[in-house]
């Protein structure tokens, strides 16, 4: 029997996910946002990130084009820049650059901005969902052990409005776990891994094919610190547009300043010249836009004993990563999958019929502990990849064998394909961390730390493509 009405708390990609998943199981769907939402391709207040860069990591885009078909290609007609992960995006990390091959694995690079606007248009001509903007939410509706919907400002008017569920994405300043204890529920237990990361961004314009000829063809550019000792990295990719955009980021007090001379000296700092270059001769469009991020958080919403139906966290508000990992949207895909796994009518369309039997098996149980359960689950990968390598820089770290492995695996990386494209179908959550521990990947890595005994080479010009 399909429910009457659900509430989405956030207008963000894991709030648009989550109402997409939801209108196929409620007659109803409201997404309550406390911005105005723009009717063109624009920035918006209640994103802060949204003005540096993204690019959709290919795990993330299959499962978007799932939920949303066409939207690719809907994308890439609006400017999107399809991008081969390993053939079009070079990706230095100390002493050199990954092996450059067609690796089949494609992403998406564009703004933040025409990828949620693009979402919003879909999902508001679903006929059953509604958008209600300037909405601030003040709290839930409860009675007993269940929520019962949402009590909002919009304007200086205080309003009710009734729900079978009501799914916060409102992100990481959520006051969802005040509200839990408000209710007489306790908080979550929560990893977290500080990370004190700074970056700040800026627009230029292009003249169309100056950037792929500047970079051997290439779309992109990230250049990632070696932990512990290097502190500052970046990210350079294509717009839609004919523009770019260049991310500068530091961490543990290296922050890239926001006057431009200071920005400058600090991409001119980076290990390669490409960011200094691109961005001391091309023509801006935007100021420099600063961002803070302090700590990974991960909070365990599958460990609580107790919790009140009716009510879901999910995206940042459930799980927030080091934004330079470019998972978060993808995680935002993972969690609106889990939320569709654990409705009964979302066991049909389970893209993984292995998941689809376990959970016949088990048993559905209340929608929470089931959704927490699989959101759990969805997560652990982007979670060990982001945190465990952010704990590199935790005072007293000492490298673990894990760390020693993988740190030969970045080198072999450098020349060899088939270990190049196991690590980043790990990094594009295509396959789970475990497969980088796989017999045929250890085998390559050990053998080639057998034979070197090279010393470092000198820094590499860009690798062309293979």
């Amino acid at each position: 029997m399909q429910r009457q009405q659900a509430i989405v708390l956030g207008s963000g990609i894991a709030g648009l996910m989550a109402a997409r998943v939801l209108s196929d199981q409620f007659a109803q769907v409201v997404i309550l946002e406390k911005d105005p939402l723009p009717k063109e391709v624009e920035d918006r207040r209640g994103i802060p990130q949204g003005r540096h860069a993204h690019a959709i990591l290919a795990r993330g885009l299959e499962g978007m084009e799932t939920l949303f078909p066409g939207l690719q290609e809907d994308l890439l007609d609006q400017g999107a820049v399809s991008a081969d992960v390993t053939a079009d995006v070079l990706w230095y990390r100390s002493p050199g650059f990954k092996a450059r091959f067609e690796s089949g694995l494609v992403g998406l690079m564009l703004s933040r901005a025409l990828l949620e606007h693009t979402l919003r248009l879909r999902v508001a001509l679903l006929p059953n969902v509604r958008f209600v903007e300037g909405a601030r939410v003040k709290g839930l509706l409860w009675e007993g052990g269940q929520v019962r919907g949402a009590v909002f400002i919009q304007g200086e008017i205080e309003a009710e409005m009734q729900a079978d569920l009501v799914v916060d994405a409102m992100g990481r300043g959520s006051p969802s776990l005040a509200w839990l204890e408000a209710m007489g529920y306790a908080r979550p237990q929560e990893s977290k891994i500080p990370v004190d990361i700074a970056y700040a961004s800026r627009i230029f314009r292009v003249e169309p094919g100056l950037f792929e000829a500047y970079l051997e063809g290439a779309k992109g550019m990230s250049v990632s610190p070696l932990a512990p000792h290097e502190k500052r990295g970046g990210f350079l990719s294509v717009l839609e547009g004919d523009r770019f955009i260049v991310t500068l980021g530091g961490r543990l007090g290296e922050v890239p300043p926001a006057d431009e001379a200071g920005w400058l000296e600090f991409a001119k700092s980076l290990p390669v010249p490409h960011f200094y270059q691109m961005a001391r001769y091309a023509e801006p469009l935007t100021e420099i836009t600063p961002f803070r991020f302090p700590a990974n958080v991960l909070r365990h919403f599958e460990r609580l004993s107790r919790f009140p139906a009716g009510f879901l966290v999910l995206g940042d508000a459930l799980c927030a990563f080091n934004p330079v990992y470019g998972q978060g949207m993808t995680s935002a895909v993972l969690q609106a999958e889990a939320l569709q796994q654990s409705h009964p009518a979302g066991a049909a369309k389970l893209r993984h019929p292995a998941s689809a039997a376990k959970l016949r098996l088990e048993g559905q149980g209340e929608l929470a502990q089931s959704f927490f359960r699989l959101a759990a689950q969805a997560v652990e990968a982007p979670w060990q990849l982001a945190a465990g390598a952010d704990a590199a820089y935790l005072p007293g770290a000492q490298p673990s064998e894990m760390g020693q492995y993988l740190e030969r695996l970045h080198r072999l990386a450098e020349t060899d394909r088939e270990v190049a494209r196991a690590f980043f179908e790990v990094a594009n959550l295509k396959k789970p961390l475990a497969y980088l521990r796989s017999s045929e990947v250890v085998a390559r890595v050990m053998a080639a730390s057998e034979r070197s005994d090279r010393h470092d080479p000198p820094l590499p010009s860009s690798p062309a493509r293979a």
